[in-house]
């Protein structure tokens, strides 16, 4: 039992170091995480989850054998309240995030540069954000497009993309009537080969 209780307790102080690196790396650098696909916001939620789900277990281990009355209501308190800000979290996750970012990676013809694009949409806000990866675990943001009503424009393939070399083009259309497109033209640095994986 006490071998079961500190292997949970290093994998939840493990977690904790994730998630403090996954807070902290953005600031310091000012750059986001971006792993393939998944956001730094996503493993973060992710983690969150993983500290609550560990952290009951850890009590239910630790005073679920107990005939203590005191042990036992320190217990199922410790349960509620995690189980319920584990909830909260999700339903905030679900509320603000989940479904409101995707993400597209584009390569130039050559196959030498890439940007990534995050599409956002929620309520009447919709925006393209343009990224260069600078190494497997970071994007850095280069450009920031506007489209109106949520309107997704590279999921409703309403964008054009150019390459010159390491200058890429990018026009979305809006829904806005007094600006129907939004271009950015973005100068990479990070030669695609030089970075392990997309």
């Amino acid at each position: 039992m006490k071998k079961l209780v500190k292997i949970i307790s290093v994998l939840i102080f493990l977690e904790c170091c994730i998630l403090a690196t996954l807070l902290i790396v953005p600031i310091v650098s000012g750059k986001k995480v971006l792993i393939g696909h998944i956001s730094g916001t996503q493993l973060t939620y992710g983690v969150i989850t993983a500290i609550f789900i560990l952290g009951i277990v850890l009590v239910i281990v630790r005073y679920g054998g107990s005939r203590c009355r005191k042990n036992l209501i320190i217990m199922i308190a410790v349960s509620v309240i995690s189980t319920g800000a584990l909830l909260g979290t999700c339903f905030l996750y679900l509320l603000f995030v989940a479904g409101s970012e995707t993400y597209y990676t584009f390569y130039s013809p050559d196959g030498r540069y890439s940007v990534v694009a995050e599409e956002r949409s929620w309520l009447l806000a919709g925006s393209v954000i343009l990224y260069e990866r600078t190494n497997p675990f970071l994007v850095e943001e280069r450009a920031r497009l506007l489209t109106d009503d949520g309107f997704r424009a590279i999921s409703s393939e309403a964008y054009e993309i150019w390459w010159n070399d390491n200058v890429v083009t990018f026009t979305i259309e809006t829904t806005n009537w007094d600006q129907p497109k939004d271009t950015a033209v973005v100068i990479l640095s990070s030669i695609q080969s030089d970075i392990p994986f997309p």
